[in-house]
Parts: C-alpha cells; sequence; structure tokens
C-alpha cells in the first residue's frame, strides 16, 4: 500500500526520520490543481493537461477535463 505522506498527520515520522517537513505538503499540490483548473484559461480549453514530478522522479499527467475531488482526502486516495 501506498500512502502520500502530510506533514500536518505524519509529523512524527517524518521527525524520526529527519525529513523537512515543507516537503511534504500534498494540500499545495492539490490548491494549485483546483486553482488552475476552475480558472477562466482552463475553462475556455488553453489548459490540456498539468504534469507533476515528484522526489522519487515519477511524473504525473493531470488532464484538464479530471474531476478533481473537492476534498483533499480523496485528492490524495486518488494521487
Amino acid at each position: 500500500t501506498v500512502k502520500i505522506l502530510n506533514s500536518d498527520e505524519d509529523a512524527n515520522i517524518l521527525l524520526k526520520q529527519k525529513k523537512n517537513l515543507d516537503d511534504f505538503r500534498p494540500d499545495i499540490l492539490y490548491r494549485t490543481v483546483l486553482a488552475i483548473f476552475d480558472s477562466p484559461v482552463c475553462k475556455a480549453g488553453l489548459v490540456q493537461a498539468i504534469y507533476v514530478k515528484v522526489n522519487s522522479g515519477v511524473l504525473f499527467e493531470i488532464k484538464s477535463h479530471v474531476r478533481i475531488p473537492r476534498t483533499i482526502k480523496r485528492f490524495n486516495g486518488l494521487m
């Protein structure tokens, strides 16, 4: 099972591993994706996709026609 680590919920685990909490903020990605897909530019059809590259090197493509969940927990589950 894969879990998206969040600095709010998983701070103890991250601090034990001496990780920087600022590097574990899926809420920033979530808000950014929502803002871009809700923008007039996207609604005009000028945004086809958003590409997200994570620290492990994996590249995600989020197409503009995808319905983004309105809660962060569901968004994390989707990722």
